[in-house]
């Protein structure tokens, strides 16, 4: 997947307002499914959105460049939306295993799905206090060639 192009509309405060219109350069974004997180692959034929401006990159209106998002963000955005969910199921279920003897299959099904959701409910209340979310923004990373 290649980095999708945009035009800089807009800038305020180091944020820039900018505008992709040809989202051929991602195959899933041509197709119409998007990214999972669907900021880029709507249906629709232009997309809007307000980015970072990377560190020592100085654009202006009118300007093309290109936009990306962090591999760490986006290694760390798995990790609570996937890791804790399946961290709870383990340790609820692990610690019944070894603490309930016999463990009965309902009461075994009964803590892994406690533990699914209790594994949700801390990865969801980390990534929002840990600012998971709002570092999912796209930032720009260079100018767009011609």
């Amino acid at each position: 997947m290649t980095d999708p192009v945009a035009t800089v509309i807009s800038i305020v405060d180091g944020r820039a307002r900018v505008e992709i219109a040809d989202r051929s350069a991602c195959p899933r974004c041509a197709a119409g499914k998007g990214c999972g997180a669907g900021m880029v692959g709507s249906t629709r034929g232009v997309v809007a959105l307000t980015v970072r401006v990377t560190a020592g990159l100085t654009v202006a209106a009118g300007d093309r460049v290109t936009l990306s998002l962090a591999p760490t963000d986006l290694v760390r955005a798995a990790l609570f939306v996937y890791g804790a969910p399946l961290g709870g199921l383990l340790l609820f279920s692990g610690s019944a295993y070894l603490l309930i003897d016999p463990l009965a299959d309902a009461l075994a099904l009964g803590f892994a799905i406690f533990g699914l959701l209790a594994g949700g409910f801390v990865g969801r209340t980390l990534a929002r206090r840990g600012g998971c979310v709002s570092r999912m923004l796209p930032s720009i990373s260079g100018y767009a060639g011609s």
